[in-house]
């Protein structure tokens, strides 16, 4: 017999089995989310015969701010995880589908970023369109000397990239957001960044340093200039980074963002 429903806090060893279980991170990781929103994350389970099977969290992330200012609450869909016996069943759509009604009950958007392409048709099957973009640019290093990168604390790092959104459609994303980036990547270099030029605040970036190497999912601003302080910070001679594009690839998807094309999602804690 399977039973859906939202979880309850005896549930929370069974969620922590499950996501070591099939994202295989760390105690820590997974700490340092349960710690950022353990006050009002809504989260889905889906249990087959009395074994929690499958969970999805909704994250109140921030607002969507439409072209013409308008903010509409905004909580994202992540972490859909079904344990290896239990697919074929359909339970994490089944998972999504409950708190995309939730959302929806709240008054918030419903966003996800699907981690591979071939979940944008999955997803689709929830009632997602896709409607975030981004374009991934390769930079070279070109000896500019001007350019320099402070960190900032999350609080001004979220207030800080709305100056370089103004006008273009995207989700405003609040401090926890960057804060809970910054307890997942805090190897240096890695950080929120403030792009400077001669004393001026040009741009903002984020920077996540890995075993896999450094990637910035987050580039705004005078981009070839903030490209040039990120690589200073790196002492690389190479960077990609992630920017707006509204002809970019697909990025992320939403319910209740009728007709929007091209917006910029940001962080998808990926």
């Amino acid at each position: 017999m399977t039973e859906l429903r939202l979880s309850r806090s005896g549930d929370i060893p069974a969620l922590r089995e499950l996501w070591e279980r099939v994202f295989h991170d760390t105690a820590d990781t997974i700490d340092a989310l349960f710690d950022e929103y353990a006050d009002d994350a809504r989260i889905a389970v889906a249990e087959v015969d009395g074994k929690l099977a499958a969970a999805a969290y909704l994250l109140p992330v921030g607002e969507f701010v439409a072209e013409d200012g308008t903010r509409t609450p905004c909580s994202m869909i992540y972490a859909v995880a079904t344990l290896p016996k239990y697919r074929g069943m359909s339970l994490g759509l089944a998972v999504t589908r409950e708190l995309v009604r939730s959302a929806g009950e709240s008054g918030h958007v419903a966003v996800l970023c699907p981690a591979e392409e071939s979940l944008y048709d999955y997803y689709k099957k929830c009632g997602f369109c896709a409607c975030f973009t981004e374009r991934e640019v390769a930079f070279a290093a070109t000896g500019e000397r001007e350019a320099s990168a402070e960190l900032v604390p999350p609080e001004e790092y979220a207030a800080l990239r709305e100056r370089f959104l103004t006008g273009v459609p995207h989700v405003a994303q609040d401090a926890r957001v960057f804060r809970l980036q910054s307890r997942w990547n805090a190897r240096s270099p890695s950080g929120l960044y403030r792009i400077m030029r001669a004393g001026e605040t040009v741009g903002c970036a984020v920077l996540a340093v890995t075993d896999d190497g450094a990637r910035v999912p987050e580039l705004l601003g005078d981009i070839e200039f903030g490209a040039a302080a990120i690589m200073s910070v790196l002492g690389a001679e190479t960077l990609t980074a992630r920017v707006p594009d509204v002809r970019g690839n697909r990025a992320g998807m939403a319910v209740g963002l009728s007709g929007v094309n091209g917006a910029w999602y940001g962080l998808a804690l990926d």
